[in-house]
C-alpha cells in the first residue's frame, strides 16, 4: 500500500505543468505527465516477474534531465523487456543489454558538471537498427514521439523493493512498437557527488578544538 501511495504522489506532482522535480543532485525540467501501456504478456524487465512487478509503474513523466551539482553521473540496467538489441550510450561508452551479454547490474559512469543537461542517450535497437548504425539515437533533451522516447520514474517505489538508492528510472521506449510501454530499456540513475576532501580534514580539526575547549574548561574548575 506505501509503494502505491508514493507513486501516486509522484504522479500528482508530475501532473503540474511547470513543476520540476529534483531528487538527489538531480532535476527533471519540463516535465510533462506520460501514460505507461504495458503490451500484453510483457512479464517483468529482462521476462522475469521477479526483477520487478509488472504494472508497478502507470506513470511517469518525459523532459530533460540536469546535473544539479558537479559529480559522476552512473546508471545501472535493470533489464528490458524488448528483444531488440537497444542500448544506453554516455560520451565515452555504450551498454548493450541481456541479449547483449550484458549483466542486470553493469553500471557505466562519467563525470558531469553542475547546471548542464546530463549527456547520455539510447541507442534504438528497433527495425532501423543494424550493427554499427547510430543514426536512430533518442538523447537527454530530445522529444518523444509516438514511437521513441523515454520518461523518468520515480525510484522510491524500486529502491524499497530493492534496498538501492537510485535518484530516478529511466525507462526507453524503442521504435519497435507504438506501445508506449516504456519498459524496452531501464535504468536506475544517481548523481554521486564526492564529499571535498577538505572536510573530512575540517571535521577532524573542529573535534580536536571542542576536545581541546573541554579539556581546558576541566582544568580551570
Amino acid at each position: 500500500m506505501k509503494n502505491i501511495l508514493v507513486a501516486l504522489g509522484f504522479a500528482v506532482v508530475a501532473t503540474s505543468a511547470s513543476a520540476n522535480i529534483t531528487s538527489g543532485a538531480l532535476t527533471v525540467v519540463g516535465d510533462a505527465p506520460v501514460t505507461i501501456v504495458p503490451s500484453p504478456g510483457d512479464g517483468g524487465w529482462g521476462g522475469s516477474s521477479s526483477l520487478t512487478q509488472e504494472g508497478i509503474y502507470t506513470s511517469g513523466v518525459s523532459g530533460t534531465l540536469f546535473a544539479d551539482a558537479d559529480g559522476f553521473f552512473s546508471a545501472t540496467y535493470l533489464g528490458q523487456v524488448a528483444s531488440f538489441p537497444n542500448q544506453y550510450a554516455n560520451p565515452t561508452m555504450q551498454m548493450g543489454g541481456t541479449n547483449m551479454g550484458v549483466a542486470v547490474g553493469t553500471t557505466l559512469s562519467h563525470a558531469v558538471t553542475a547546471g548542464t543537461i546530463v549527456d547520455f542517450s539510447f541507442i534504438d535497437g528497433g527495425p532501423h537498427y543494424f550493427p554499427g548504425d547510430f543514426s536512430t539515437v533518442f538523447a537527454n533533451g530530445d522529444t518523444n514521439t509516438g514511437i521513441q522516447g523515454m520518461i523518468f520514474l520515480d525510484a522510491a517505489v524500486w529502491n524499497s523493493l530493492y534496498g538501492t538508492a537510485y535518484d530516478f528510472l529511466i525507462g526507453y521506449n524503442d521504435s519497435a512498437n507504438v506501445n508506449a510501454d516504456y519498459d524496452d530499456y531501464v535504468v536506475g540513475v544517481v548523481n554521486n557527488v564526492p564529499v571535498p576532501a577538505a572536510l573530512p580534514l575540517m571535521a577532524s580539526a573542529l573535534g580536536m578544538f571542542g576536545l581541546s575547549r573541554r579539556k581546558s574548561k576541566a582544568k580551570a574548575v
